[in-house]
């Protein structure tokens, strides 16, 4: 057995060229062909990371991010894959940590066609211009897929997903939308609603009750019924470039999106009928525009420190901090954005309440890291890994023979798949008893004694700081919390259940 086929990660994710197919079904098909090239080669498969998001930027792909860790910790001689570029065709920098990652590991890189070594300084070269040649190549396949979305909206074509009252149609080839009778018949009655002095939630709840569903989501709330009074799609105008979407940076972000300055919008006559008159489109803008409340946070600055920490637990939406602005024996108050699911506290409350089960959480940690410290089992926590790594080991001796049958041509490919499966299905149960109990008995003590500094840190300086600066701290030790209160509840009676960052 090659050196590098000892310890094998089988990394899947599609191609561009395969974006239109199901996700599912393209990498069913990439892993039977990598399992059957690894039977015939005699490569230990390890583990399988299918990479289901999608998105060029690295970290965008969890399963990626995952995979290197792991390469890492040293836990692989090689990474199986189709070709070069599923690793990865992102700019210089993303492409140049995963390439030493492997390289520092000593991780070489499998494909059908060649297996590199990145340690060799022939085989880093040809992998270096593989990568090369495939970020070019995204880049033209960005340009095109870019210089077409916009041929095709100046054209007055629609290429988003339809809005709610319209589904998509074609014209001369070119995708626009044709209005759906009913829910066309609904925005106008969302318009005239609005016109008649009902708000944006009277609206979504009328909605709701007479069982209409949006496109996406479940049922209509006061942003969804806003969206639609001003968006205008349905004056038969199409507007591109609203908004601009950003990568994702480092590990833990997501995409997001920034509103461009109108001059830099592109209004066109769209190719679809108009549902709703300009002049009364007009109109509902002014009366939106008059009737909106001021925003929470102003450029970019937070106002709310558990901003995007701290969740309703009935619904899941972030908690929102409705402002007072001032008034007299008013207080800013922490609200659930759906009407009704959850009743209010003060924001201070709250925030008090918050670094108080911080508090706790630290003392608790403390109070069980001792004990772990001073557990006398240890030893026998060592002895059942040993237990389920010897096993695992006799499983992977039976699953290489498996290879040998095949190679002499005692089993057929059917066959050797078969038993093959249920071979490999005990490794990987085995695989995850042996990392679960891993880390319940190693990383996590690890893990504690690196928070416990931190949440230190964050109660000794948390109230000499700005809102901003408070949401950070919190960010850096808390994953989440959910805020619980009844209905009778009184004004305190609220409870916070923390998950930290462990």
């Amino acid at each position: 057995m090659d050196e590098f086929n000892k310890s094998v990660a089988m990394y899947l994710r599609k191609s561009r060229a395969e974006e239109n197919e199901n996700t599912e079904a393209v990498l069913a098909r990439h892993k039977a062909t990598l399992m059957k090239y690894a039977a015939i080669n005699r490569i230990d498969i390890k583990k399988i990371y299918e990479e289901v998001a999608s998105g060029d930027s690295l970290f965008a792909r969890p399963k990626m991010l995952e995979l290197l860790q792991d390469v890492e910790d040293m836990q692989y001689t090689g990474v199986l894959c189709v070709d070069i570029d599923r690793l990865g065709r992102g700019n210089m920098q993303e492409q140049g940590l995963i390439l030493n990652t492997l390289k520092d590991a000593s991780t070489a890189i499998i494909t059908p066609d060649k297996t590199y070594n990145l340690n060799d300084e022939l085989d880093e070269t040809q992998t270096e211009f593989k990568t090369f040649f495939a970020r070019q190549e995204l880049k033209m396949i960005k340009k095109r897929l870019s210089r077409g979305i916009r041929q095709t909206v100046e054209k007055g074509g629609y290429v988003s997903n339809p809005p709610f009252g319209y589904k998509r149609a074609y014209k001369d080839k070119t995708p626009t939308l044709e209005p759906d009778p009913e829910e066309a018949d609904i925005v106008k009655l969302i318009f005239q609603l609005y016109l008649g002095d009902y708000g944006c939630q009277y609206i979504s709840e009328r909605l709701n009750k007479m069982g209409v569903k949006p496109h996406r989501g479940e049922e209509f709330n006061r942003r969804s019924v806003r969206y639609i009074l001003t968006n205008e799609i349905y004056t038969g105008k199409i507007v591109w470039g609203k908004t601009k979407f950003h990568r994702p940076k480092k590990a833990g972000d997501t995409f997001y999106k920034t509103n461009n300055s109108p001059e830099n919008w592109i209004i066109i006559d769209g190719l679809q009928p108009a549902i709703i008159g300009q002049v009364t489109f007009d109109k509902v803008g002014e009366m939106v525009r008059h009737n909106l409340k001021p925003s929470t946070h102003v450029a970019g600055v937070i106002e709310n420190p558990l901003a995007g920490i701290l969740l309703c637990r009935n619904c899941g939406y972030s908690m929102s901090r409705r402002p007072f602005n001032g008034r007299k024996y008013q207080h800013d108050l922490l609200i659930c954005p759906i009407k009704g699911c959850m009743k209010a506290s003060r924001l201070d409350h709250v925030e008090l309440a918050f670094i108080y089960e911080l508090e706790s959480e630290a003392k608790k940690l403390e109070i069980e890291l001792q004990q772990e410290q001073r557990d006398s089992s240890a030893k026998q926590k060592e002895i059942q890994i040993s237990k389920m790594k010897s096993e695992h080991d006799k499983l992977i001796t039976q699953r290489n023979k498996l290879y040998d049958l095949l190679e002499q041509g005692i089993y057929t490919v059917n066959k050797f798949q078969e038993r093959e499966s249920g071979i490999t299905e005990k490794i990987d149960k085995l695989d995850f008893d042996i990392r679960t109990f891993e880390t319940e008995n190693k990383l996590l003590p690890k893990q504690k004694e690196i928070i416990i500094p931190k949440i230190n840190n964050v109660l000794q300086t948390y109230w000499g700081c700005t809102p901003t600066e408070k949401n950070a701290l919190l960010k850096d030790v808390v994953e989440k919390a959910y805020y619980y209160k009844t209905k009778d509840a009184k004004p305190d009676d609220f409870t916070l259940d923390l998950i930290l960052k462990l």
